[in-house]
């Protein structure tokens, strides 16, 4: 359903940019030349996440990062200890 998304290597694209000699740079050239080397290079690229895996890897950074700033609050180097929190 939908289109599939491939993120290519950027340095894949230049490398066959060079190759096939096509020095200007613009949105239809680009374009062009990303689908030429798709042809070329079918397997190339990774797949991107669908949306619920997208979804739960930006909770779980969240997650972390929150804990670690909960860690931060209660340290003794912080100034805070947990018993004055805690009133």
């Amino acid at each position: 359903m939908g289109i599939n998304a491939v993120q290519l290597p950027p340095a894949q694209i230049k490398a066959f940019a060079f190759s096939t000699g096509k020095r200007a740079k613009t949105d239809q050239i680009d374009a062009e030349l990303i689908a030429r080397f798709m042809v070329f290079r079918p397997g190339a690229g990774r797949t991107l996440p669908d949306e619920k895996l997208q979804l739960l890897r930006a909770l779980t950074v969240r997650r972390t990062q929150m804990v670690d700033a909960r860690k931060r609050a209660f340290s003794p180097d912080f100034g805070a200890s947990q018993a004055e929190c805690k009133r």
